[in-house]
């Protein structure tokens, strides 16, 4: 397991918190894409859903859209069934499962916690918002 998914960062400000978002990441060795926006759609569409019973079915597939290409991940939302296939096969080929899944959780956790971070409304000491609310941070 590398160290990028055993640990979680907890970026301090939203601009961080949406750079690290965008960044590529690792998994075991495994590089994988940013988790963008058309990821993040097609994960929603195959049936991510963020209750703690679905967690490693939410890990699998969220790390399996972000080691495809963006036209195989484009491709995916076409047929449902046969992409959560596919991304088993996947998960079951590099060795995760539900007993050794805890990169991937951890991934995934990682991920919605930079996402959530990214999106919160930011204020200033006398509870006005900053600078750029609503809008992607100036990196």
């Amino acid at each position: 397991m590398t160290e990028e998914t055993e640990q979680i960062d907890d970026p301090q400000t939203i601009d961080e918190a949406f750079g690290s978002a965008i960044e590529p990441k690792t998994l075991d060795e495994i590089e994988l894409h940013p988790f963008s926006l058309l990821r993040k759609n097609v994960a929603y569409h195959l049936g991510i859903t963020g209750d703690p019973e679905s967690v490693f079915h939410d890990a699998v597939l969220v790390a399996w859209l972000m080691s495809q290409t963006d036209a195989e991940v484009a491709r995916a939302r076409r047929d449902k069934d046969k992409s959560v296939v596919e991304a088993f096969a996947w998960a079951e080929k590099q060795g995760f499962d539900r007993d050794n899944g805890k990169a991937l959780i951890t991934l995934l956790n990682r991920i919605m916690a930079e996402i959530s971070r990214s999106t919160e409304i930011e204020t200033n000491g006398d509870g006005t918002e900053s600078k750029n609310v609503g809008r992607p941070p100036a990196i």
